[in-house]
């Protein structure tokens, strides 16, 4: 099962919607956490078996340079969307990348599509 933590930019009731339909969801406003640096949200989604949704590309950058291993992260490189379109968008990435998700990827969602790397992210030798 697929667990997600919103970060502060996704819309609060995109987390009400995404649990509608199954997929359990909290924001980091719930956790007392809308302020918390982005290392302290990945902290928190690891201890707490969640995958982190963000339109903050910081997230993969920090996962790819730590070399961590989990949390997954969902980056979504698209604006203006509502908590429908958010929580529509991100209940169809969870479908397809299911699994995945919960053992360690990185996704990227942009308007072209969805990109996804295992974690960790090797870096190629010179």
């Amino acid at each position: 099962m697929i667990r997600l933590l919103l970060d502060q930019g996704v819309p609060h009731g995109t987390a009400r919607l995404l649990n509608g339909c199954g997929i359990e969801t909290i924001h980091v406003g719930d956790l007392g956490l809308h302020e918390a640096a982005d290392e302290e949200i990945l902290t928190q989604a690891r201890l707490l078996g969640r995958v982190v949704c963000t339109f903050d590309g910081d997230f993969h950058a920090l996962m790819a340079l730590s070399g961590a291993t989990s949390p997954g992260v969902i980056f979504l490189r698209l604006q203006r969307l509502n908590s429908a379109g958010c929580a529509s968008l991100l209940e169809r990435v969870c479908g397809q990348f299911g699994k995945a998700l919960t053992d360690g990827v990185l996704v990227t969602v942009t308007a072209r599509g969805v990109r996804m790397h295992r974690l960790p992210v090797m870096r190629s030798s010179k």
